[in-house]
């Protein structure tokens, strides 16, 4: 059973914090989902996590594994315009060259942080499946097969139907013309164990593309694009097996599920939308009225809409909920800062610092510090 619910044993055995649980949870779901923008929702849900419970190994190698996804899109992406240099001309090739240094850049920085949370996480648990995975990931995605080597035949022996491990060893073989057969079995076995692991069916997808198996690698990403219609790569790859335009058919409409919701209730927000947001949210509210992301999504939505009062109660009664919800007090910050108290919002910003002090907002929260301390 620890093969399939390892969640289960872990929140037994050492009492996880059931909020920290669940945003583990989403993280990995939304990691399978394998677009751009579900990877950075999973790299949100397992810094919120690690702000909850820093123990918690699974968050840990969660985020490593998250970070990791993210870098190689943008190695992938910086190949593809690379690829397109020789046909532009000045100064679009000078734009794109810069663009390209910073995607690399930006790769880096993402596989140094992927590497320190793979570290903690084998620190805090040196027999731990999902960190010696996360951290043999990266040596993967550095083609360091040694050093990957020991620790993925070690998370391998403890557990065999890991979907995750399979993954590794599928993208540690895949570039390899002579293993494709090998690395095909890997992505079926990953996903046998876990069906909606989007990140191997794509992987398969473009293997059996390089085995002059169109029909194969089509199948495997219209399945991709059912699942995730925003998956970047799948599309490029669905336009280069199938040229026209595929019209997909309307779908007849069902009541939205709490996640579903809250996911449309971000992008909106993410996108300038806070009204049609925040009545998404309150559809939400009704089904889970104490969920803290709601009630922090709402607060945001005021904040956007400018409206400081309703914003800060929001955001009061998600830390009543969760005192170490990081979103939470970098946005009542935000709202007491917006409404001229100062000391209540340096109070927010150095409590955001307490709990994440690396976390993506700690440079925001310390510049806002330091421009409030001057006034």
């Amino acid at each position: 059973a620890y093969f399939y619910k390892p969640e289960l044993f872990k929140s037994f055995l050492h009492r996880v914090n059931e909020l920290a649980l669940n945003h583990v949870k989403t993280g990995y779901a939304e990691l399978y989902r394998d677009s751009s923008a579900s990877i950075d929702r999973a790299i949100d849900n397992f810094e919120k996590a690690i702000s909850i419970d820093a123990s918690y190994v699974d968050a840990r190698a969660g985020h490593a594994e998250a970070e990791l996804a993210r870098a190689e899109y943008l190695v992938e992406e910086a190949a593809g315009l690379a690829a397109k240099l020789p046909q532009l001309a000045e100064p679009e090739r000078a734009a794109a060259t810069a663009k390209i240094d910073s995607l690399r850049r930006e790769s880096i920085q993402r596989g140094e942080r992927a590497f320190n949370a793979a570290k903690e996480a084998l620190r805090l648990d040196p027999e731990s499946v999902s960190a010696a995975r996360a951290m043999a990931d990266y040596y993967r995605f550095n083609n360091a097969p040694d050093s990957m080597r020991p620790l993925i035949e070690r998370a391998r022996a403890k557990a065999p139907k890991d979907a995750g491990v399979a993954y590794v060893l599928g993208a540690s073989v895949a570039g390899d013309a002579t293993a494709r057969d090998r690395a095909v079995r890997y992505f079926d076995e990953a996903l046998e164990a876990a069906p909606d692991m989007q990140r191997a069916r794509y992987k398969l997808a473009r293997l059996y593309l390089a085995q002059g198996e169109k029909d194969k690698a089509l199948l495997q990403v219209e399945t991709v694009l059912k699942s995730v219609p925003e998956h970047e790569r799948a599309q490029a790859l669905l336009a280069e097996l199938k040229p026209p335009p595929v019209v997909a058919q309307p779908e007849e409409k069902k009541p939205l599920s709490f996640e579903q919701l809250l996911a449309q209730a971000e992008r909106l927000r993410m996108s300038d939308q806070p009204e049609k947001a925040l009545t998404l949210y309150e559809r939400a509210s009704d089904m889970e009225p104490e969920d803290p992301d709601v009630l922090t999504g709402m607060g945001w939505c005021y904040v956007d809409m400018e409206e400081a009062a309703p914003a800060i109660t929001s955001f009061k009664e998600a830390l009543e909920i969760a005192p170490r919800l990081t979103d939470a007090h970098m946005g009542l910050a935000e709202a007491y800062r917006m409404r001229g108290d100062k000391a209540s919002a340096i109070k927010h910003y150095k409590a955001y610092l307490d709990i994440l002090p690396t976390g993506a907002e700690a440079p925001v929260a310390r510049r806002m510090i330091e421009t409030l301390e001057k006034k």
